[in-house]
């Protein structure tokens, strides 16, 4: 099967490796806010990335997906932007910081023809999935309760940033990353809760 110019936003380094694994894409082209070397990024990653600067310029490239790994504020307009051009969408949540940006949003896919996903992985996490299978079946009977502690690894002061173990890393259950993350979790279980 041929591979697809498929392309990733800076800071997404776990969506440049996992897009890059699979044999129908490969990033080439990454926007940054702040200039990057071609050569290192492409030695990094392991295959052939141009830089861009400039959004309208990344943009017009020769790609068909956008990957939009921004800071959620920034989410709407390109995202917008990226469908207005053309460009299929994979987007990190959150979504938008609004329904109405949601819906601009999905409003720009649907008239530019463009399809669009809310990165979700952990709806496919073998572990949330095997958790699912056992409410589903109704091995722990009636569910009145449920709490989830999240080992995250990613971001300022977690073991990606800092060096530090994994395991010693726990995000608290508030913190925004991490909800993002078992947002997709809770849903399918929030049926089960009673009051």
């Amino acid at each position: 099967m041929q591979r697809r110019n498929h392309r990733i936003w800076l800071g997404a380094g776990a969506h440049i490796a996992a897009i890059n694994a699979t044999p129908h894409a490969q990033v080439t082209a990454i926007f940054s806010s702040r200039k990057l070397d071609n050569a290192e990024v492409s030695a990094r990653h392991g295959c052939p990335v141009k830089t861009y600067t400039d959004f309208d310029e990344f943009l017009a490239s020769n790609i068909q997906v956008v990957d939009i790994c921004s800071m959620p504020a920034q989410h709407r307009d390109q995202a917008v932007a990226a469908a207005s051009a053309g460009k299929h969408l994979i987007i990190e949540k959150p979504l938008g910081m609004s329904l109405q940006e949601c819906r601009d949003i999905v409003n720009a896919a649907e008239a530019n023809k463009v399809l669009g996903c809310v990165c979700f992985e952990c709806r496919f996490s073998g572990q949330f999935q095997s958790t699912k299978a056992i409410l589903d079946q109704g091995l722990l009977g009636e569910l009145h309760y449920g709490e989830v502690d999240y080992y995250h690894g990613i971001g300022p002061g977690t073991a990606s940033s800092a060096g530090t173990s994994a395991r010693k890393m726990v995000a608290a259950p508030c913190s925004p990353p991490v909800a993002t993350h078992l947002t997709p979790c809770s849903w399918s279980w929030a049926a089960r809760w009673k009051a």
